[in-house]
């Protein structure tokens, strides 16, 4: 892990936030990746955590960050979380009517003190089939609700959209915006707008994505193997660009989506993960050997499995080439043609389905070098099969003492300016 790119990432959507002087909030999504790396990071920028789950909350405490800035995501939670989270003040996103009562209920077994702050999840009409969010009728029970409830604090409603359309969250924040105003008519004081993450990340250069798409054939991948979709491994918005220009995309009525904002006076919360992450981390795999399949390509097998390269999760691929690091000794040049295998007993257990070219032999010993596994990546699945040990993570960066590596569950901010951390090494 490279705790610099992650300041780096916060950074730039920070800037993008302050040149339009919109009020907004980052809130990384814990779910992106299990590091104490992007964990203690963002705390120490100031920044806020979104956690789905208690073990995260927990994650998130533990690390530095304040319940208030801390975004409790997801379908109905369990008790404990809910609890949890109105005990430390943290911002709860209602999924259903049923789970706003099932609250309400909760708040007479909990102290007095226990003030919860929520938003309701609008689940848009385009996303009709999508198990999370309220249509507009749920939406207005939970209101009525509310104007009942003295201790549950309405701050504002969210949404979290599938796919990676800009225009489409421009037209989400439009509803919300007039949804919070009808609100504010009705009594509540609300003022913040959640849109979730889904903001890209450019793996690929153009051309190459585009090669890619063009020649897509089952030839391409070991067994023939297909797969109904991608991720968009290129776009011309990345990460902080996609914000800047959902921002400042054009309205109907005139004006931009950053100008209504500042207009209304609302306040904007963002749950990057993958481009928080970008840049933020490698995957290594060592080289256990080759051998040759029926048809003629080559099938690598190293240590490690397809459950730390998480895209197989979504029946799909991650395409960039890794990088093979030749170890001391190994000498063989041949380019050869292959694809990638986990050590497991699975037939499936595949790190890349796709065929290769390879410069050189991989040979027992080398490294298999994948880039920018971070987000949702390198831990979202892995797995202790055949009782093998969870990998490990480190955490590399610079110090006024040169470039120093310490154990991700040793990691503090606090290294990246003090110099050499006692159980780290220089690089």
């Amino acid at each position: 892990m490279f705790p610099e790119s992650i300041q780096r990432n916060i950074h730039n959507f920070q800037t993008v936030l302050e040149k339009r002087s919109v009020e907004g909030h980052i809130l990384y999504a814990l779910k992106a990746n299990k590091s104490a790396v992007a964990a203690d990071v963002s705390a120490n920028a100031g920044i806020g955590l979104d956690a789905s789950s208690l073990a995260e909350l927990r994650h998130g405490l533990a690390h530095g960050a304040p319940g208030s800035r801390i975004g409790i995501t997801g379908p109905i939670k369990d008790a404990r979380l809910l609890s949890l989270a109105a005990l430390h003040g943290c911002l709860v996103t209602i999924d259903a009517l049923s789970e706003l009562i099932s609250f309400k209920n909760l708040l007479n077994r909990l102290d007095a003190s226990a003030q919860p702050r929520i938003l309701l999840r609008w689940r848009p009409a385009s996303q009709d089939t999508s198990r999370f969010g309220m249509p507009k009728a749920e939406l207005d029970e939970c209101l009525q609700l509310l104007a009942s409830s003295p201790r549950l604090k309405l701050e504002g409603f969210s949404f979290h959209l599938g796919g990676y359309s800009i225009e489409e969250r421009a037209q989400g924040i439009v509803y919300l915006a007039a949804a919070l105003e009808r609100a504010r008519n009705a009594g509540f004081s609300c003022t913040k707008l959640n849109i979730g993450g889904g903001m890209t990340v450019s793996y690929l250069e153009a051309g190459t994505w585009r090669e890619f798409l063009t020649k897509n054939a089952p030839e391409l991948f070991h067994s023939g193997r297909t797969f109904a979709d991608f991720y968009p491994y290129h776009t011309d918005f990345p990460g902080h660009q996609f914000l800047a220009r959902l921002l400042d995309w054009p309205l109907s009525h005139g004006g931009t989506v950053a100008e209504m904002l500042r207009y209304k006076r609302l306040c904007l919360l963002l749950e990057p993960g993958r481009s928080l992450l970008d840049q933020a981390g490698i995957t290594l795999f060592r080289v256990r050997g080759m051998k040759r399949s029926n048809h003629g390509h080559g099938i690598v097998t190293v240590e490690g499995s397809s459950f730390s390269l998480s895209e197989q999760w979504f029946n799909s691929e991650f395409l960039p080439d890794p990088l093979l690091l030749k170890a001391p000794g190994n000498t063989q040049r041949e380019p050869v043609l292959a694809c990638v295998s986990g050590s497991t007993c699975l037939e499936q257990d595949m790190v890349s389905w796709r065929k290769i070219a390879w410069e050189a032999t991989p040979e027992p010993g080398d490294l298999l070098v994948y880039a920018n596994t971070a987000g949702y990546q390198m831990d979202s699945n892995e797995s202790a099969f055949h009782h093998n040990p969870i990998p490990e993570k480190i955490a590399v960066f610079q110090t006024p003492r040169g470039v120093v590596w310490v154990r991700d569950n040793e990691f503090s901010s606090l290294d990246m300016a003090d110099g050499l951390h006692p159980g780290g090494q220089h690089v």
